[in-house]
């Protein structure tokens, strides 16, 4: 990897930031890391590839530290926020990347409740606890902070979305039961966090749907 001083001064818009990247060991988290690290950052990559995530950060050096992370274990999550801060001293950006797809399935009917549960488990409960022990150390800090979620699975899962769901989801539209945004913002009070969510795939199915 080359060194910052390789990139021009503008390049290195993350200079004295960490950030704390699930999934980072592979796919758009680990693409996503090297990119950071390219702009000054300093990363901790959580995942559950060991392998993996030792080899991305061998490759990144001093900028970048892997911890084990399972996201649907809360512990390992607030082990792998307290890490970053131990070992960086601080934490700017957390990126809720860790996702999956899902089992593939020709109908609704033909799925698997364990399936789901894993997928939400993952996606929606890791998201979830990322974001809550982000701001567990950077709402004290009182500085500019961001929390993110995205995921190299979003597309996949979009396309997925059973028939019935996307239904349900066209008539709770029409009904005025569903919002255009929705930002984690509002529960973190007055803090100078940005929240920002990869909803756009669904939703420009939901919108495509619902105005064809």
């Amino acid at each position: 990897m080359g060194t910052n001083a390789e990139l021009p001064a503008v390049a290195n818009r993350l200079e004295g930031k960490v950030a704390l990247i699930t999934g980072g060991a592979s796919g758009i988290g680990e693409s996503t890391a090297r990119l950071f690290c390219r702009h000054g950052a300093k990363v901790v990559i959580a995942d559950v590839q060991d392998e993996l995530g030792e080899s991305v950060c061998g490759d990144l050096g001093a900028a970048a530290s892997f911890i084990h992370c399972d996201v649907t274990n809360e512990d390992d999550i607030s082990k792998a926020v307290d890490h970053a801060v131990e070992k960086f001293g601080q934490l700017d950006v957390m990126l809720n990347n860790a996702g999956i797809a899902g089992s593939p399935v020709s109908s609704v009917v033909d799925s698997q409740k364990s399936d789901f549960e894993r997928v939400l488990s993952i996606n929606l409960v890791g998201a979830f606890l990322g974001t809550k022990h982000a701001a567990r150390v950077m709402i004290p800090a009182r500085r500019w902070a961001g929390i993110l979620a995205t995921s190299s699975h979003c597309m996949r899962a979009a396309a997925a979305l059973p028939s019935a769901t996307l239904t349900l989801a066209l008539q709770a539209r029409r009904r005025r039961l569903t919002r255009t945004r929705f930002e984690a913002r509002s529960a973190m009070g007055p803090s100078q966090l940005r929240v920002r969510l990869a909803r756009h795939a669904v939703g420009h199915r939901i919108q495509h749907g619902a105005d064809g």
